[in-house]
């Protein structure tokens, strides 16, 4: 049996958010941090998570950001 999270879809929101992710491994810890302070955003840390804030996940993750994101990640290499 499926988990029923695993199909679940949602909305993305036209309102600021944090989007986290976990500290559990130190080298995913580290890339992702390097990936989101190459954007100009700030990691911050809570509860053993790492966030940032966006003024509008919608646009952070649709709109052409994604490709700049890429630019800048595949230059820190």
């Amino acid at each position: 049996m499926s988990c029923r999270r695993c199909t679940e879809v949602f909305t993305l929101s036209d309102m600021p958010a944090r989007i986290y992710w976990m500290n559990e491994f130190e080298e995913l810890e580290r890339k992702c941090n390097i990936f989101v302070i190459k954007l100009g955003l700030n990691p911050l840390n809570s509860g053993g998570m790492t966030y940032i804030e966006v003024d509008s996940p919608k646009i952070f993750f649709l709109e052409n950001l994604e490709c700049e994101a890429y630019a800048a990640y595949d230059k820190s290499s």
